[in-house]
């Protein structure tokens, strides 16, 4: 089963995350931004930035690339909109 599929079974307001297909592809596309999951060593190594900072670095790229951080938006849900069974409101 694909993931639009899955979207389309559940339909709008239905929830994926306990679907066969959404556990097992969850970590295939989804990893925490802000939150650093790798060893201490590897955080270490890696100049031991807080978790603050990045949070920070993250909203400064958003504001630089609003535009198409916004599109992003805009795309998904037109793709919502194109799996609502017509007859919905």
């Amino acid at each position: 089963m694909a993931a639009l599929d899955v979207i389309k079974k559940v339909g709008i307001g239905g929830s994926s995350l306990t679907e066969k297909h959404t556990l097992k592809h969850v970590r295939d596309i989804w990893q925490p931004k802000v939150f650093d999951r790798s060893t201490y060593n590897t955080w270490e190594t890696q100049g031991k930035k807080a978790v603050f900072d990045k949070a920070t670095e993250m909203a400064g790229w958003i504001l630089a690339n609003h535009k198409r951080f916004l599109w992003n938006l805009v795309w998904h849900r037109h793709c919502v909109e194109l799996l609502r069974p017509h007859n919905e409101i």
